[in-house]
């Protein structure tokens, strides 16, 4: 069976570490801040 939320979780999941490590690799001190 497929569910589209769940899809749609996973394609969230996966934009968010994606940025995350994008924004990392822009700016290490400003993430560490944030976190």
């Amino acid at each position: 069976m497929y569910y589209p939320e769940e899809a749609k979780r996973r394609l969230g999941k996966r934009q968010k570490t994606r940025s995350a490590m994008i924004v990392k690799k822009v700016s290490h001190s400003k993430t560490y801040r944030l976190y």
